[in-house]
């Protein structure tokens, strides 16, 4: 039995020997999984063809890349142990084990531990020099163990080795070096385990970054790379394209990496050299190429290889002929996703827009290059790749052509002065030269770009930050060299200072990133956490200002009428106020888009798994939809918030709000008014980004759904009225007409369409409507037997304007995983011991025992049917009543929190269309907060 796909090694062996291959099919859709049903199924389907001995088990897999679990394979152990099989067991990829939570375990001990009859089966297990971390292809060197078998079996398998060519002397060697690394307190124990730590931390960088990048790109899906040292990613492919392949007599997805190939000369090898399930296409592709080539290979839809996979994948007449774009003004690519490749291995990522600001850090083998994706980063990140060196830190990219003195190479710390040459400069620009932009207007920092190359009447330079559509050459522009006077003077659209050389003399060289450990420690840097303070205006004369808010604005009018007009709150006799610095801050926004995308993997994961949904509670008649939603809306998000925990030392998250605008208003707006009500001194406020960001989100969005209408729907709930009256605002702001609907009191049926009172269609709803209300309301309706009945003039129900096919909604049916407690487990068991996660169980384990835990509800709001205990369970420490009694419980880490001035801090981070945004802060004497805790104005401090 030989698992499909598989090493061609096995299917090659059994050909020269005439045995009979029995193929079972890995689970694509569970992860390459490996099903014990489905084995029943290959060994069941051919004991009329001939008598099955052995089963072949990759693990971690080749070309799949999974790892398989405990579980699984004591599950493999026992099938075999029924059908009598022999075990060869393929753990030459034992040691290249990435994805968090997964683990290897070895056929060999698992076996001795199930005890007997087990324990005395026969298997063989195989490892390889040529494989694992060391990767040494070409020692040829490898080992066997038999176990439980016979010993005058193995004295003839020792006969038949004998006879054969034994390794080479350095593959010899080299297994001996495997079986016998350096060890601790041996001289060579230190340099071993940092170089093998630097090897393993890479492939763990490229394996996560594989599904990502393949998944980015249309027609192809990417499974996670759980282990190994490869990818298979599967291949839609239209049935033109099947057709003309097969014209040629071609296997579909080995035409598909020729035509790779001879247009990009990037080789892959087609899945059909390995098996597939019919119908399903491939390919492989390594993990072993630097991180900056496997990023070239993918990112279709606007980046690199557009022309080579829309040629591919068009169904038009001419669909093998280059496809060119008739548009006057190129796409835009999003943030984070690469423009192009400068200096044959240097990317430059999108910023996304010229005004936006991650908020978020870029360190690059732990030395620190800027932030994301600003065009100083660029420069430090080429400077860095390409010649080894990093300049000092500089405020902005204007600043550098007056601060910058040198740059120093990181392996040595030897120092390069730099040459500064002004526009208009009788020395003609060199290529590998830095191009300092002065201030202006629309470059209110200035701007720096490389000098790629220098040809007759241009330069060529490569950039981050100015222009925003991909390029596929390895400059993103030319500029215009003019000679004048014997002058050289670079002519473009904002003001130039000059461009800068390093005096080198040519001794800098690209940075070898298989010696990393000799990058000096004084380079590399620790993240700072930052630090939170509670502060008060001290200045009473504030106390009595009530008119800081504009009545004329309903959202204002309408806290107004929730709050009162006062600046000072009714809870506190002070004006109290947080402030974080810059630290803190860029540590929220990393934490926040890093948490954002470990959701949507875990949210990925339970939607492909039945067993894992189950545990959500959420009736089996929706999980089409919500898969379905998953597939298709996935884009379709507003917005989302984290509730974090901070200590001084520690951000944690509690969990994510991923279906709630609750408190946006107040943090968007409220806080920077009472700021300047306040005379507040400060840099910014923490939501400054908010606002702008909502306003773009819903153009981008409202553009691509080609809709120009939004309905918000609504319950008659305070709370979520104030937060719909501000969204109606930034609709406003967005150009974007739109109505508020409370309780669906406005909406009829007419035609088996759903239209407002004035008339217009629905077709894009804004909803506060818990989904889970929504599925109540479908079961109650179906029940009743009054589920779309759709008739002309009467009221639609909740669920079905929210279940609507002809309907999108925000946020969408998908994000009642994310949002769901439930989810809190499963994002434990994907990242054991991550950073910023808190232990969650399913039962009071003794570890929470222990450390003292929290009790919740996996579907609740505002903080309800909360209960926390201290260490030992002993005691409770708070608790909080609610509607969600008869939930499904999970249970989570107690984190301390500490008091500031008698008050509990929790920080409301914001994710909007799927970046960090803002944040803001919630304060309360209780500690779990709640509905009724005040939103407190928080101040950044900018250094």
């Amino acid at each position: 039995m030989i698992p499909v796909p598989q090493y061609p090694l096995y299917s090659a062996t059994l050909s020269e020997y005439g045995a009979h291959q029995i193929e079972y099919y890995l689970d694509e859709d569970n992860n390459w999984a490996l099903n014990i049903d489905e084995l029943e199924r290959a060994i069941n389907a051919t004991k009329d063809r001939c008598i099955p001995r052995g089963i072949v088990i990759i693990n971690p897999g080749n070309p799949t890349g999974q790892v398989l679990s405990r579980e699984n394979i004591e599950n493999v152990i026992r099938f075999a142990h029924k059908h009598r099989l022999f075990i060869l067991a393929d753990e030459v990829y034992q040691e290249n084990v990435y994805l968090p939570g997964s683990k290897f375990f070895s056929f060999k001990k698992t076996l001795m531990d199930l005890g007997a009859p087990f324990n005395q089966m026969e298997m063989a297990s195989f490892h390889s020099a040529s494989k694992g971390w060391h990767g040494e292809c070409g020692s040829r060197g490898g080992y066997y163990e038999l176990i439980n078998i016979d010993k005058d079996v193995r004295l003839q398998v020792n006969k038949l080795i004998t006879a054969s060519l034994c390794s080479a002397a350095w593959g010899q060697a080299m297994m001996g070096a495997i079986i016998s690394p350096p060890k601790e307190g041996e001289p060579s124990y230190e340099l071993y385990k940092k170089e093998r730590l630097d090897i393993v931390n890479r492939l763990k960088q490229k394996a996560e970054l594989a599904s990502q990048l393949f998944n980015s790109v249309e027609g192809v899906q990417c499974n996670a790379v759980m282990g190994a040292m490869y990818a298979f990613p599967r291949i839609e492919m239209p049935e033109k394209v099947i057709n003309h392949a097969k014209s040629k007599n071609m296997v579909p997805d080995a035409f598909y990496c020729f035509q790779l190939l001879e247009k990009t000369g990037i080789c892959v090898v087609p899945g059909s050299g390995f098996k597939q399930k019919p119908g399903t296409y491939h390919f492989r592709t390594t993990l072993l190429p630097p991180v900056d080539q496997m990023i070239d290979m993918v990112n279709v839809k606007n980046n690199l290889l557009c022309e080579v996979f829309i040629p591919i994948f068009s169904i038009g007449t001419k669909y093998l002929e280059p496809i060119m774009l008739t548009s006057e003004k190129p796409a835009s690519i999003p943030f984070n996703k690469v423009q192009g490749i400068a200096s044959s291995n240097v990317h430059a990522y999108s910023n996304g827009d010229d005004d936006f600001f991650s908020v978020e850090r870029h360190y690059l083998h732990g030395i620190f290059m800027g932030f994301k994706w600003q065009c100083v980063e660029f420069a430090r990140r080429w400077l860095l790749m390409r010649k080894s060196c990093i300049f000092p830190p500089v405020p902005h990219a204007a600043d550098m052509w007056n601060d910058l003195k040198y740059v120093e190479r990181v392996t040595d710390g030897k120092r390069f002065l730099l040459k500064l040459y002004p526009n208009g400069s009788p020395h003609i620009p060199k290529r590998d030269s830095l191009l300092i932009y002065a201030r202006n207007a629309e470059l209110p920092f200035g701007h720096v770009a490389v000098i790629c190359d220098v040809v007759p009447g241009f330069i060529r330079i490569a950039e981050q930050n100015y222009i925003y559509h991909s390029w596929s050459d390895d400059f993103s522009r030319e500029v215009s060299l003019v000679i004048k006077d014997d002058c050289y003077f670079i002519k473009d659209d904002d003001e130039l200072c000059g461009w800068i050389e390093i005096d080198d003399n040519d001794e800098l060289e690209p940075l070898d990133e298989n010696k990393l450990h000799l990058i000096l420690d004084q380079y590399r840097e620790t993240k700072p956490v930052g630090t939170l303070k509670r502060c008060s205006v001290t200045d009473k004369s504030f106390h009595s200002i009530n008119n800081w808010l504009n009545e004329e604005d309903p959202a204002e009018k309408y806290f107004i009428k929730l709050y009162g007009p006062d600046l000072i709150r009714a809870d506190t006799d002070t004006l109290p106020y947080y402030e974080v610095d810059q630290n803190l801050t860029l540590s929220v926004g990393s934490t926040s888009n890093e948490l954002h995308q470990m959701f949507m993997d875990a949210t990925n994961h339970v939607v492909k798994n039945d067993k894992v949904l189950k545990q959500f509670c959420i009736p089996e008649v929706f999980w089409p939809k919500i898969r379905e939603s998953w597939t298709h809306d996935r884009d379709l998000t507003m917005s989302g918030r984290f509730d974090f925990a901070f200590d001084g030392q520690q951000l944690k998250t509690f969990e994510y709000n991923a279906d709630s605008a609750s408190a946006l208003f107040e943090m968007a707006i409220i806080q920077e008014k009472w700021a300047q009500a306040v005379k507040l001194d400060h840099s910014f406020m923490s939501g400054f980004q908010l606002h702008r960001l909502l306003i773009k989100s819903w153009q981008k969005m409202c553009s691509h759904l080609n809709v120009k209408y939004v309905h918000l729907l609504i319950d008659d709930d305070q709370d979520e009225i104030l937060t719909a009256r501000y969204m109606q605002y930034v609709l406003k702001e967005a150009n974007i007409e739109s109505k508020l609907s409370i309780l669906f009191d406005n909406l009829y049926w007419k035609d088996s369409k759903i239209l407002d009172d004035e008339g217009n269609e629905v077709k894009l709803i804004w909803k506060t409507w818990m989904w889970e209300t929504t599925f109540s309301d479908y079961l109650q309706a179906e029940k009743d037997g009054n589920l779309n009945k759709k008739i002309n003039g009467e009221h639609p129900r909740l669920c079905e304007v929210l279940l609507n096919d002809d309907i999108k909604v925000i946020e969408p049916l998908w994000k009642v995983i994310p949002s769901n407690k439930a989810i809190l487990p499963v994002l434990w068991s994907m990242f054991p011991d991550h950073p910023h996660l808190l232990t969650s169980e399913w039962t009071v384990t003794d570890e929470l025992k222990q450390a003292g835990y929290v009790k919740k509800p996996i579907v609740g709001r505002c903080g309800h049917n909360v209960t926390l205990y201290d260490a030992h369970g002993d005691s409770v420490l708070d608790e909080t009543q609610g509607q969600f009694v008869n939930r499904n419980l999970i249970y989570q880490k107690l984190f301390q929190l500490p008091k500031y001035d008698g008050y509990y801090a929790i920080i409301g981070s914001w994710i909007i269309h799927g970046l960090f945004a803002g944040f803001g802060i919630r304060e309360d004497k209780k500690l779990i907060t709640d509905a009724e805790s005040p939103v407190t104005a928080c101040c950044i401090t900018w250094k």
